[in-house]
């Protein structure tokens, strides 16, 4: 049993690292040149992607979209988780408020791609850090509620007894009781939605037509589509700089992740 999990763990990693490697070796691969591995190396693919492309400015509009999306949602989601499971509000709103955010959580996100164009067009809102940042709820916001209602529900509410009988309300007892011990879990959140989002292509690409505000992964998809010659060594670049960030940013919130995923399950 032992050599059968070892060996569904080797196919595991090499299906991950044999991906990785080639895309790798391909990005050294000088234009022009077809054979696999490269005979010879160059770097002239991140050169080019970096100065010509400017697409640091590309992965710095992901981040910064990421990161606007991410602050809308907990500034709406931690209210609500708390409300739904704290506070003593009509059976009957809490199944339709729950029943909502499951609802919108399964539904594939292009079917709301349209009312939510609409909607921010009319605003004015489209083409704008702003609207691509509301347009990103659609992922965020329901997971975020789900997730923190999750948390919150397994806080004993012990915690707040003392502080309702000194007098504190509920957005008191949030604020100064709450949040401090739920950290933990606003981090796990604010961590699966930025490794979410950091590949996000639908409503980015949508919702932005200037090529200052494109992300990373709507040049990726132009480079992919592209009607003319499709250079794949720079394409590959590209990739690979685009994968760097999550690394790094994967490195460090390991143990968050693990707890953000039991959390998830748990709920």
């Amino acid at each position: 049993m032992a050599s059968l999990s070892d060996a569904i763990l080797v196919i595991i990693v090499l299906s991950v690292i044999i991906p990785l490697g080639s895309l790798i070796l391909i990005s050294f691969m000088p234009p022009g040149e077809r054979t696999f591995p490269p005979v010879h190396y160059t770097l002239d693919n991140y050169v080019y992607v970096l100065d010509k492309l400017k697409f640091y400015q590309n992965m710095f509009n992901t981040f910064y979209f990421i990161t606007l999306a991410v602050l809308i949602s907990l500034v709406i989601s931690i209210p609500t988780a708390y409300a739904i499971a704290r506070l003593p509000i009509n059976y009957h709103l809490w199944v339709i408020t729950v029943g909502l955010v499951i609802l919108v959580k399964s539904l594939p996100p292009g079917s709301l791609l349209v009312p939510i164009y609409d909607w921010l067009w009319r605003l004015k809102l489209t083409n704008t850090p702003l609207g691509v940042a509301i347009s990103y709820q659609v992922y965020t916001l329901p997971y975020t509620i789900w997730l923190l209602t999750s948390f919150f529900l397994d806080l004993p509410r012990e915690i707040e007894v003392a502080a309702r009988l000194d007098g504190a309300g509920s957005f008191s007892r949030l604020i100064h009781v709450i949040l401090p011990i739920s950290i933990p879990g606003i981090i796990s959140a604010v961590i699966m939605n930025y490794l979410n989002l950091w590949n996000e292509y639908m409503y980015s690409s949508v919702m932005v037509s200037s090529s200052r505000y494109q992300t990373a992964a709507v040049i990726l998809g132009q480079m992919v589509s592209s009607e003319y010659v499709v250079e794949w060594g720079v394409m590959a670049a590209a990739n690979v700089l685009s994968i760097i960030p999550a690394l790094i940013f994967v490195s460090f919130v390991q143990k968050n992740i693990s707890r953000a995923i039991t959390g998830g399950i748990k709920g």
